[in-house]
């Protein structure tokens, strides 16, 4: 199927520019973790001739999806509660396969900025992220607006793709219930449910290389000859991350899903967990609360919206 889309579908008739490193296709793989930083989520072809045709419209509908399962998210609690074990994560997993390389140094320090933005808050992390890029490469102001315009475009189709799942599986992430009686069972039971998560995701994994592809070629050919030597750096640093993330994934769907291959010890998982499912609990009792207190809208003459309450 991959090979039939690539050969058939003008999405990949355009060859990669000159000097400009083509990624070569990897085996699935699949780039989210818990805090889901919300992905780069890809187009397919007839998504992409139907966004030519209607691209407002379609634009605002995939970031309309993407801003609920980021609202899915905030249920967890104040951010401000779960950056301790967030920016933890990330330092120690560029400590354990020591990435020190000026590119890799850019991109542990870019993530860090971008983690400490809550997720809900999707179009401020988005516009950190293109600032610090923008910043690094020198972009002139179309060349940034060219970034911007590609990035939102890919994000929102994959929203529009792959919304449904990807909110299914925040949510269960976030009311998983560890109710084995120790730790060895607990870690089972999670295993169980990330192995299925990876399996289910096989779609979304598929999608992003796609996506990663077609970025880094048209992200090419807006830079410079100076430019492109730092993006060169750039796409070495960015393969490994890719290698890496296979390893786990590779090992999660063989029941081997372990934290500390994410960066936490397996104590601090686990009180992560419970801290997200009591927090979601909470939230939705609060909003229960909300509902029942909330008075009925107040009768006015041509307007039918707030006739709703007194005739249901």
């Amino acid at each position: 199927m991959r090979s039939f889309w690539r050969d058939n579908s003008p999405c990949f008739a355009r060859a990669a520019p000159s000097g400009v490193r083509r990624l070569s296709p990897p085996p699935a793989r699949l780039f989210r973790s818990a805090v889901v930083m919300i992905l780069p989520l890809a187009l397919a072809c007839a998504w992409a001739s139907a966004q030519e045709r209607s691209p407002g419209h379609s634009l605002a509908n995939g970031l309309e999806k993407l801003q609920t399962i980021a609202e899915t998210i905030q249920r967890a609690g104040p951010w401000e509660d779960q950056m301790w074990w967030v920016d933890r994560s990330i330092e120690r997993v560029w400590e354990k396969n020591r990435w020190n390389e000026e590119s890799d140094r850019f991109a542990l320090q870019t993530t860090r900025e971008v983690a400490k933005i809550p997720p809900w808050q999707f179009m401020q992390r988005f516009d950190h992220f293109t600032q610090a890029v923008g910043d690094r490469y020198s972009l002139s102001e179309e060349q940034r607006a060219r970034l911007k315009g590609l990035m939102l475009r890919e994000v929102a189709g994959m929203a529009l793709k792959h919304a449904p799942l990807i909110a299914r599986q925040v949510q269960e992430q976030l009311e998983l219930k560890l109710e084995a009686p120790d730790e060895a069972g607990r870690m089972r039971f999670i295993r169980e449910n990330v192995a299925r998560w990876m399996r289910e995701s096989e779609p979304v994994y598929h999608d992003f290389f796609e996506v990663a592809e077609r970025m880094s070629a048209s992200f090419g050919e807006m830079l410079n000859a100076d430019q492109k030597q730092i993006y060169q750096r750039d796409l070495k640093t960015f393969e490994r991350l890719l290698k890496y993330n296979e390893h786990l994934r590779n090992e999660s769907l063989a029941g081997r899903f372990e934290p500390e291959d994410w960066g936490l010890q397996r104590d601090e998982f686990l009180q992560v967990m419970d801290q997200w499912r009591i927090a979601t609990e909470r939230g939705r009792e609060e909003a229960a609360g909300q509902e029942r207190a909330e008075p009925p809208p107040r009768w006015t003459k041509h307007e039918p919206t707030t006739w709703y309450t007194y005739v249901r």
